[in-house]
């Protein structure tokens, strides 16, 4: 046994307390990842564990570590404190209960525990003296890419390719190849026997390889550590908890594909032929793998990857820590609030960076992903480089008699390739939509021809069948509205070709056709449709920013990710395309190893900056993009490696503000010369038009020296004119003369803030005892001179803050009062129709409301289990829904639970059938429990909401009243509170006629608008019930402090005088 792999071995023994499964999981479900998880009538029945993480109360090792020589040297006496402290810990675990088994134990980038425990010690545990946080594991899906849009042409290597591209290849041309450098790729595992990582190279190679069994190859001079972390087995989202349970073994050989290709782009060995140098082919490699041959991995094991990357070989020394870990992984709507933020923060610290995907959920405002949402990590968009497969596309000729159209051969999903089918041509027929069986005639028509179908009323799956079943050798799909061809979702296998051709195509054929032209095809044109306008743009599945929690800058650089060539595992030497911020991240990896070998000197903090601080700004159509959603611009590597000069401000985050008139900001910025002449700086800013700067007249900084610059921003809401919130962007530029030597972006969500305030409630009666039916007088004044609204409910009642949550736990969804009206409207029919409204207002605003759900559960029967839910969330929360709008859905609670049930006696009774097993994934389904819906009114940026229901659907009591309680469900698993009940609610019912009289005031307009300094005075009438009045100003000013409240609401008592 040699000394490498005992070192593994210690690193195998100290992170791993548990290697099996644990008595009876193999019947126990997912108490926590399901894809219900909150909603409450549809929450598992049957669970009966839960995998959690504890923090301890000693400060992680890399906490307190210094640097020497870029290497953090930790400290011994802190180290053996955490191993006492855990080992005192784990004896009190396994006091409080024998069935608590220890998964992993983290001393580097955090002080604490990953453990297996009965569900029913969930509470217990957060109430142990010895733990400063509880966070029970979140998920990662599984790393997806892109499917690639259309076949291209062979790549040209020598002429274009993504290292040439970004300026890698002239730095290793320089020498500068990231020698000496280590990266880290956490993702599926490395096929160590593929040429690019210097195996074997064939395909033989990798079958040989027992991917649990001993490591034959591994590890080499490229891929020079690494480690299991959980299994081929293991899926963190499997209905089958038993698979959630790591199973480690020291073979990190990919089974999924996804991280070989990834770390070909950062240090891969290019044949030329079949594929291309990585950005940095001196640089090695660690295989670290999260996830298993299919599913999901969860936060606990990707903390697990992070503490291998702080100390690889495990012996409490972390002067082996990696350079660099490149994490391609990540969920939408990123919380940055989570322990793993903790230690990616520790990490950093530590000096490595990290360097994660942005996200493939496209151009939506704050759907960017974490983990790349966390304040350390280096989070990277998706761009486009020059290679030949990015712009020069396959087409297809269609020979209109004496003329010839190309269109380019935009094929279906799972059509026949055009490339292997050949060169067919063909005559086309068209059949209409193709929307029912096709006639006789049709059928006899387009049998041995193409068929051309126009798209709409049925899925294409279905008109590619019905063309192939009556004989046709080919279809061509004519869109049905302007714009370019989309890829056809497809699933079937076809044996024949397809492809989408745009509306305007579609009508020449056709329009041709019916003058008797004859039409033909050949789907395999010599020519080839050349786009250079999409070189060095973004692409349009790259996730936009900003941060969602609080506005700040995320993505914050792009690289490319567009149809990437790199090692196909499995395949020897041979290459795949893969696109996706999966992609582009690896870009990044590979280029900061080059940056860091140029200026070792420089922390990860600066290597980032200086990255950022020289990128390039793309666009697209003559405008530039938003830096939420280019972040900095395109990475330049060759002018990071050799750029005199780095700031210690990467960026400028003024993130979600309120903005009246005008507001200034104040930043000093510390700016270091790198190179060996003085620098004279002079800073200019460039942006959207909405910010404008006055800085400091000049700088100079001394070569090797250091200085500081002012600069004050000031932010113009009059700009802005209608827009109420408006992202105010641009960069501050450092110039050398005329040279653009530097820049540092500069982003603001700014809120045009409304100043409303209700001044008096006045009902004209001598008292509440003969008030019934009275006029009530209320006047609204708004302030300032900016538009805003005013919502007007009969108070249910009001909540206090969520305990106080620490820098890793999130108190967002922290419920504060919530009000309900009875308005009425039309029907589709013009009849009247009674709607209960209820609105919820929080502590905090939130940007969007995708980790909000809310939920009313009424007990109709008083049985203390909810009858009915009304749920406001996304429908993406409720499975067996087709689209993620927003939207209030109410639930027979009782069916809910039942089709609950069925799924789960399906997973007990698949438990030992993996294929079944994997057949159940995404079976869950409630459509049948679903009454009816209703619109679900967004306040983003806000802290309101408004649900809805029809009243006639609402089940109410023996009284006739509606009795319920109201939450907010946070759905990330930092919360420091998941469900927050409104004040008593959780034990006692609210109660509340449905009557329209019976509310305290009656006939509330649905939305009142103030304009500038506007006052108003509202008639409205006095009901029986003796409810305050709620107001709701979502303009008005808001506040993310966990102390001060914002002016959001205001609970209005009236006051009588006939």
């Amino acid at each position: 046994m040699n000394v490498k792999t005992i070192k593994h071995i210690i690193f195998f023994v100290s992170m791993f307390g548990l290697a099996a499964c644990t008595k009876d999981s193999k019947n126990q479900l997912n108490p926590l990842l399901k894809d219900s998880q909150n909603i409450i009538s549809t929450r598992p029945q049957n669970s009966s564990q839960l995998i959690a993480i504890l923090k301890l109360k000693n400060p992680a090792l890399l906490e307190n570590a210094t640097m020497t020589n870029g290497k953090p040297v930790v400290d011994a006496k802190l180290l053996a404190a955490i191993l006492k402290e855990q080992d005192e810990f784990i004896k009190a675990l396994k006091e409080l209960s024998t069935e608590i088994q220890v998964i992993y134990r983290y001393k580097m980038v955090l002080n604490g525990l990953a453990i297996l425990a009965p569900i029913e010690l969930a509470e217990k545990l957060k109430t142990l003296g010895e733990i400063t946080s509880v966070e029970t594991a979140g998920n990662f899906l599984p790393p997806k890419t892109m499917e690639l849009s259309n076949s291209v042409l062979a790549p040209i290597f020598k002429d274009r390719n993504s290292a040439k591209f970004v300026g890698a290849e002239k730095l290793n041309q320089m020498g500068i190849t990231g020698k000496g450098i280590s990266v880290g790729i956490i993702d599926t595992g490395i096929d160590y026997t593929h040429a690019m990582f210097h195996g074997i190279g064939t395909e033989e190679a990798y079958k040989a390889v027992n991917p649990s069994g001993p490591a034959v190859g591994f590890p080499n001079d490229r891929v020079v550590g690494g480690i299991d972390l959980v299994g081929t087995a293991y899926d963190s989202a499997s209905p089958d908890f038993s698979l959630h349970i790591p199973k480690p073994d020291m073979n990190p050989l990919d089974e999924a594909g996804h991280g070989s290709h990834v770390a070909g782009t950062v240090a891969g060995l290019g044949d030329g032929v079949n594929t291309y140098n990585g950005m940095a082919p001196e640089a090695v490699l660690h295989a670290i793998k999260v996830f298993g041959a299919n599913g999901s991995t969860s936060d606990t094991v990707v903390i697990a990857a992070l503490e291998y990357a702080a100390d690889p070989n495990a012996d409490g020394d972390a002067k082996d820590s990696l350079d660099i870990v490149n994490m391609s992984l990540g969920s939408g709507y990123g919380n940055p609030h989570i322990m793993y933020t903790e230690a990616i923060k520790n990490l950093v610290a530590g000096g490595t960076m990290v360097i994660a995907s942005a996200g493939n959920s496209g151009h939506k405002d704050y759907i960017t992903g974490a983990p790349g949402t966390s304040d350390d990590a280096f989070s990277v968009a998706a761009s486009v480089d020059d290679g030949n497969q990015n712009w020069k596309f396959d087409s297809s000729k269609i020979h209109l008699g004496a003329d010839n159209l190309l269109v380019e051969a935009v094929e279906a999903a799972t059509s026949k390739p055009i490339a292997e089918a050949g060169n067919v041509t063909g005559k086309l027929v068209f059949i209409g939509l193709a929307d029912k069986e096709l006639t006789a005639d049709q059928i006899a028509a387009v049998s041995g021809n193409v068929a051309l179908i126009d798209r709409g009323i049925v899925e294409f799956n279905m008109k590619v069948k019905r063309a192939q079943d009556a004989g046709a050798i080919g279809v061509v799909v004519a869109d049905h509205s302007p714009g370019s061809p989309t890829k056809m979702g497809t699933r079937d296998e076809f044996k024949i070709p397809a492809i989408m051709i745009t509306l305007e195509n579609g009508k020449k054929i056709k329009a041709a056709m019916a003058l008797g032209v004859e039409a033909t095809i050949e789907f395999q044109a010599a020519e080839k449709i050349e786009k250079p306008e999409l070189i060095d743009t973004l692409t349009s599945f790259t996730s936009k920013g900003p941060r969602s929690t609080d506005g700040f800058i995320k993505p914050e650089i792009s690289a490319p990710g567009s149809n990437v060539i790199s090692a196909k595992m499995g395949g020897g030497a041979k290459a795949v395309q893969m696109s996706g911020t999966s992609m582009a991240a690896p870009h990044m990896s590979g280029i900061m190893a080059l940056v860091k070998q140029a200026h070792p000197t420089l922390s990860a903090y600066e290597l980032k900056s200086v990255a950022m601080g020289t990128a390039k700004t793309i666009g697209e159509k003559g405008e530039r993009y938003a830096i939420s959603l280019q972040g900095s611009g395109r990475v330049q590597a060759d002018q990071a490696a050799l750029s005199p000069m780095v700031a210690a401000e990467a960026s400028i985050s003024i993130g979600e503000t309120a903005v009246e008139s005008k507001k200034s900001v104040r930043r000093v910025l510390h700016l270091k010369n790198l190179s060996k002449a003085d620098l004279q700086l002079t800073a200019v800013f460039e942006g959207n038009g909405f910010i404008t700067m006055t800085s400091d007249s000049s700088v100079t900084v001394k070569a090797g020296a250091a200085s500081e610059f002012g600069v004050v921003l000031t932010l113009d809401a009059s700009a802005m004119k209608d827009e109420s919130i408006r992202e105010m962007d641009g960069w501050i530029k450092f110039m050398n003369g005329q040279e653009e030597v530097y820049r540092i972006p500069v982003l603001a969500i700014a809120h045009k803030l409304s100043a409303i305030q209700a001044m008096d409630l006045v009902v004209q009666a001598t008292s509440a005892r003969d008030a019934d039916g009275a006029l009530a007088k209320l006047t609204l004044n708004n302030a300032n001179q900016n538009v805003g609204e005013a919502l007007l409910f009969n108070l249910i009642g009001q909540d206090d803050r969520k305990p106080a949550a620490s820098n890793y736990m999130s108190a967002d969804c922290d419920l504060q009062s919530a009000g309900y009206r009875i308005v009425t409207r039309k029907d589709e029919k013009n009849v009247d129709q009674d709607i209960l409204q209820v609105a919820i207002k929080t502590f905090k605003p939130m940007t969007t409301w995708n980790s909000c759900d809310i939920s009313i559960l009424i007990d109709a029967n008083g049985d203390g289990i909810a009858d009915q839910e009304l749920l406001g969330s996304s429908l993406a929360s409720l499975p067996g829904q087709k689209t993620e709008a927003f939207a209030s859905t109410l639930l027979d609670a009782a069916k809910a639970r039942e089709i609950r049930k069925e799924y789960e006696a399906k997973v007990v009774a698949a438990k030992n059938d993996p294929v079944k097993l994997a057949a159940l994934k995404g079976t869950e389904n409630y459509d049948a429990a679903v009454i009816d819906q209703q619109g679900f009114t967004i306040y983003n940026n806000s802290s309101v909401v408004i649900v809805e229901a029809l009243v006639s659907s609402l089940a109410h009591n023996a009284e006739g009243n509606l009795a319920f309680k109201v939450l907010t469900s946070h759905n990330e698993q930092s919360s420091v509170q998941m469900d927050d009940y409104l004040a008593d609610t959780l034990t006692t019912d609210r109660q509340i006629s449905l009557k329209k009289a019976d509310q305290a005031f009656v006939n509330l307009p649905e939305t009142v608008s103030l304009t500038a300094s506007e006052t108003k005075v509202l008639d409205l009438t006095k009901g029986f019930g003796n409810e305050s009045l709620l107001v709701l100003m979502p303009q008005n000013k808001f506040s993310a402090s966990d102390l001060y409240t914002d002016a959001q609401a205001q609970v209005v008592k009236a006051t009588y005088k006939p």
